[in-house]
């Protein structure tokens, strides 16, 4: 499973995704919290690291609010679409 009491278990598969559980235990909560976002940390780093293909793009484009005119347009507002 894992080494030294962290233990890593796939908990849903899909075609497209997986969903990985990761059981750590700690000495008190403040401790946990941080095991927690440094494991999370590390695990992204290492999928991006050797699958970064892995990871959803997200693309960007601007586009304008089709109910203001062209003279007072404001900043245009942006949507994402992902990949």
């Amino acid at each position: 499973m894992g080494s030294e009491g962290v233990f890593h278990q796939v908990t849903n598969l899909s075609e497209r995704t997986m969903e990985i559980r990761c059981l750590l235990s700690a000495r008190n909560a403040s401790e946990l919290f941080d095991l927690r976002c440094v494991a999370r940390e590390e695990m992204v780093k290492f999928i991006q690291e050797n699958y970064p293909e892995a990871f959803p793009r997200t693309r960007f484009a601007e586009v304008s609010n089709p109910t203001e005119s062209t003279s007072t347009a404001g900043p245009a507002k942006a949507f994402s679409e992902t990949v």
